[in-house]
């Protein structure tokens, strides 16, 4: 990475972080005249090469490039795309951003927050070295039963934490075994390994050969195979993709002391050291200590020509860990077992392993080379009845013979460990109990564990492969300017609520909005009380909370509030989901619109209330269901207070049709140069469509499950919210999917049935469609969003079908940021919402991804009450060419203003309404599946010449199963 690897010269002009035939800041050279911009970054005429921004068509495609041509900023149009090469990526970044159209701007007014402390530690690449990059392939061959051999790729990824912690230690080591034959020294420090297919080295060592080298002095033989790549890459492909390849180089460089040493834990992504660090374990008792570690992550935050800016973001993780000690002890203590005998009769039930040692991962003690191991289930026979094949003698005996062994507990079953249909038992006085099921992290603490984490990683002056390589990571995290975007005003049907313009414009004292009428009330019809499993002993008592509701409702301006004081009440004892569904429909056939639940708590399975059944019997029967708990009404309680009715109230009005208040902008919001009118109809008039898409799955395996290799099979279930004549006019919908797959399916036929649903509303089809969305990773996004734009079964085809061209902008909304943000100005040990953010604050440079084409924002939209603000990342993915081009200032002013659209609480949510609702839906749909069972043959796999029928019989399993639980209530937010 020396400069002039940087900066490298391109026919006749200079350019900076060449792409090919074109360049970020391209004067006319080779690939001239086309690049970022052109003729020494002017917008003057000048035809261009074919170049653009990163190959042939780059970032504006083709001619002209990003601000270059004789149209300036859009040159003349696209032919190539985000990731270079011609036509790769569409017309512009990513996947078809146009250039047609300048940035808006967006002219809202904004207040100055200051310095803001994030998590991420700069990288200095001043000093670095050249780099090369080299393609490895590790195959291993080993011998199979009958006597041949088998090879296989010894890289492969795996999702089995024990196994990849496994393959991990070992490729690292053997790596280094395999350069050190191959090369006759140690060149370790010199070269850094992904523990997959890519080395990085300061040396171009083999010269740009292939070479193989056969290893075969080790268990299992090994063919080593090497094929040299330019970190840089060729000059004809795109600068871009180098910006991944060295954030993806200095992520395995930051990491390369910890493989090393091998004294962490890798558990989803984030690290844990092994053992104990004074300040960073907390002892909660029972054996259990709640261990702080860290992930972390690599992104170029700045791309100015010739001086390219990383950082390295570190997030602070906990993890529960099990103390150290004996798996016989471990289990005596878990079980309550008196003794040997009765804790092996506990052991004989199936699932008492499961139960017992739920995601703990033992190690044996017993070899030269221990290894960690997840427990699957426990065998059938103790140690001294298993018999080993072909040995003919028994575990206990062989532990003595081999290992001069006496096990004090013969008599116990034998841990066994599975993998794929091929088991290993173990004695279970052998192994060490040591690592449980996650945590949550408590943010308070935050920059105090980054403090001390910073050296346990390792990235100080003592870090020779940082030394070799000339890369420097500071030691303290970065300070960034982040300003606060002012909330729209919440417009209800008598009165609007602005924006304090004073020191909190975010701030709303909503209990004004108590007696205010709703922006559009709902119509209460013929409503039923159920009282479920004697929640109530005397109907008698539900006649002042009714009555209480009937008044504030009538306040707000609902239609029929006498329904409320007026229900029949029906009692229901214990019953089966499918028979709550028939008493459901009963009460439908009988005129009723509107049933309230009172259950003796709230939401949970206690005393045999179950929402989920509630939830299955409202889907079934098409009838709108609210849920009460005594306590909030104030049955066999303290009185219910004015802001229970609220809630209430505001749910009850949505989830009948109506809308509690809108959203607009004001024109003290603005600069004077805009239009309030113009800004409204742009992004809340009734021609714009907000959607929030989102999937959820079944909970991850368990660490027995991945051993074996269990299938799951549960669904994945699609939750999509949007908006119709206002953006806080919510209706939604969910469906559901093969397991685990990110890429949504059925999209066409879901949208156009939305699109239609917009149009019945609101007397036309939508001009401009928002949507976000979530549960996708960046590089998920890039990989599986273009189908769901642009596929057969996307979002065009759904437009294209009903005749209509809408402008549409897709949001990535990464919910989960691993990014901390952090006041500078804080009093230590202060309340955590004295420290916190104020709500609204965004950040849009430093801290964001600054590669060429991506636009991105950081919002804390929600009020942090306790912990550290979590922003929520908005990534902008794609937009259709007619679409006005977006900077990060709009996507940080809508994230936020759509937090305010929930209806339910004029709280914001801490990621745009209509996504949440999308969670909210896809969740819902879980509960309803499952309440309505599934079907065992519910998995559906494809593979080889049966891939096809494979598919269809997925597609009809699943649009059977979604005609059976379809959503029926598509005219109101039902599930709010």
């Amino acid at each position: 990475m020396s400069r002039q690897d940087w900066d490298t010269e391109s026919g006749g002009g200079r350019r900076s972080y060449g792409g090919g035939g074109g360049s970020y800041s391209d004067r006319g050279g080779r690939g001239g005249g086309g690049g970022y911009r052109n003729d020494s970054g002017s917008n003057r005429d000048g035809d261009g090469g074919r170049g653009g921004y990163g190959g042939r068509g780059g970032y504006g495609g083709g001619r002209g490039g990003y601000e270059g041509g004789r149209s300036g900023y859009s040159g003349r149009g696209g032919e190539g795309g985000f990731r270079g090469g011609r036509g790769r990526g569409g017309g512009g970044a990513p996947w078809g951003r146009s250039t047609q159209n300048q940035p808006n701007e967006l002219g809202m007014k904004t207040h100055a927050v200051g310095k803001v402390l994030a998590n991420d530690l700069a990288i200095s690449l001043d000093k670095a070295l050249s780099v090369y990059k080299f393609q490895v392939w590790v195959t291993a061959t080993v011998q199979t039963k009958d006597g041949g051999t088998k090879e296989f790729d010894a890289t492969a990824t795996s999702k089995n934490t024990v196994t990849l912690n496994r393959k991990r230690a070992a490729l690292s080591s053997l790596m280094r075994t395999l350069l050190k034959k191959a090369f006759g020294t140690d060149i370790s420090y010199q070269c850094v390994y992904d523990c997959g297919g890519s080395i990085y080295s300061i040396d171009d060592t083999l010269n740009g050969k292939s070479h193989v080298f056969e290893v075969v002095d080790i268990p299992e033989k090994h063919r080593l195979a090497f094929a040299r790549k330019n970190l840089l890459r060729d000059e004809e492909e795109n600068q871009v993709e180098n910006y991944r390849d060295v954030a993806a180089f200095l992520d395995v460089l930051t990491s390369a002391v910890i493989l090393r040493n091998n004294d962490f834990h890798y558990i989803k992504g984030a690290y844990f050291h092994k053992s104990s660090r004074e300040n960073m374990e907390t002892d909660i008792g029972q054996g259990i200590v709640v261990r702080k570690g860290f992930e972390k992550s690599v992104k170029l935050v700045s791309a100015k020509s010739g001086n390219p800016q990383y950082s390295l973001n570190l997030a602070v993780k906990t993890k529960p860990f099990y103390k150290p000690g004996n798996f016989h002890e471990f289990l005596m203590m878990r079980s309550g077992a008196r003794n040997d005998h009765d804790l092996a009769q506990m052991l004989k039930k199936e699932s008492a392993i499961r139960d017992l040692a739920k995601n703990v991962i033992v190690t044996t003690t017993h070899l030269d080379a221990n290894f960690d191991f997840g427990v699957h289930h426990v065998h059938k026979e103790s140690a001294k009845e298993c018999i080993i094949p072909g040995l003919d003698q028994s575990v206990a005996m062989y532990y003595q013979e081999r290992y001069k062994l006496t096990l004090r507990a013969p008599s116990l079953p034998l841990a066994t460990e599975n993998k794929k249909g091929q088991s290993s038992y173990y004695p279970l006085e052998d192994q060490q109990a040591k690592v449980v099921e996650m945590t949550r992290l408590k943010p308070d603490e935050h920059q105090r564990d980054m403090e001390q984490l910073i050296p346990q990683m390792g990235l100080g002056q003592g870090n020779l492969y940082l030394q070799q390589f000339g890369v420097t990571v500071e030691q303290r995290p970065v300070e960034v300017d982040a300003v606060q975007v002012i909330r729209p005003a919440l417009v209800f049907g008598s009165k609007t609520f602005g924006p304090d313009q004073d020191q909190s414009p975010n701030e709303l004292n909503w209990n004004g909005t108590f007696r205010e009428r709703f922006y559009k009330p709902a119509k209460i019809g013929k409503t039923a009380v159920v009282i479920y499993r004697q929640a109530v002993r005397h109907p008698d008592q539900l006649n002042g909370p009714l009555q209480m509701l009937a008044d504030a409702a009538r306040n707000h301006g609902l239609d029929g509030t006498e329904n409320l004081t007026r229900g029949e009440v029906c009692h229901w004892n214990s019953m089966s989901d499918d028979e709550a569904a028939r008493a459901m429909g009963e009460l439908k056939a009988r005129g009723f619109k509107f049933v309230i639940f009172v259950g003796a708590v709230k939401n949970t399975d206690t005393e045999g209330h179950s929402w989920g059944m509630i939830k299955y019997a409202e889907q079934k029967a098409g009838v709108v269901t609210q849920h009460l708990a005594c306590p909030t009404l104030g049955i066999n309680s303290r009185p219910m207070g004015s802001q229970s009715v609220q809630n209430i109230l505001l749910k009850m009005n949505q989830k009948l049709g109506g809308i509690n208040y809108s959203i607009a902008i004001t024109p003290n919001m603005l600069q004077s140069a805009h239009n309030s009118a113009e800004m409204n109809t742009e992004f809340f008039g009734k021609s714009v469509m907000y959607v929030g898409l989102s999937v959820s799955h079944d909970g991850p395996q368990s660490i027995f499950d991945q051993q074996a290799g269990t299938e799951m099979k549960t669904p994945s279930t699609v939750g999509m919210c949007y908006s119709t004549e206002t953006p806080t006019a919510f209706r939604g919908k969910y469906w559901w999917q093969p397991a685990r797959q990110v890429l949504i399916s059925s999209l066409k036929e879901n949208f156009i049935s939305a699109l239609e649903n917009f149009k019945k509303e609101v007397g036309e089809h939508p001009k401009k469609i928002i949507i976000f969305r979530g549960g996708l990773s960046e590089g998920e996004m890039y990989k599986n969003a273009q189908d769901e734009i642009d596929g057969k079964d996307g979002i065009k085809a759904a437009t294209k079908a009903l005749g209509i061209d809408p402008q549409i902008y897709v949001v990535l909304t990464i919910v989960h940021s691993s990014m901390r943000l952090l006041r500078t100005d804080a009093a230590p040990g202060g309340r955590p919402v004295d420290s916190n953010l104020p709500a609204g604050t965004t950040i849009t440079q430093g801290i964001v991804d600054a590669r060429p084409g991506v636009v991105d924002a950081f919002i804390v939209s929600q009020k942090g009450q306790i912990g550290t603000s979590r922003p929520t990342r908005l990534f902008l993915a794609y937009q259709t060419e007619t679409a006005p081009l977006w900077t990060s200032d709009h996507l940080s002013w809508i994230g936020n203003a759509m937090s305010y659209a929930h209806g339910v609480s004029m709280c914001p949510t801490g990621i745009p309404a209509h996504l949440y609702a999308a969670m909210n839906l896809s969740k819902r749909g879980g509960d309803v599946l499952r309440s309505g069972g599934v079907p065992d043959n519910v998995s559906m796999t494809s593979s080889g010449s049966n891939r096809q029928a494979d598919e269809e019989q997925s597609r009809v399993y699943y649009d059977r199963l979604c005609k059976e639980l379809v959503v029926v209530l598509d005219n109101a937010q039902f599930w709010a």
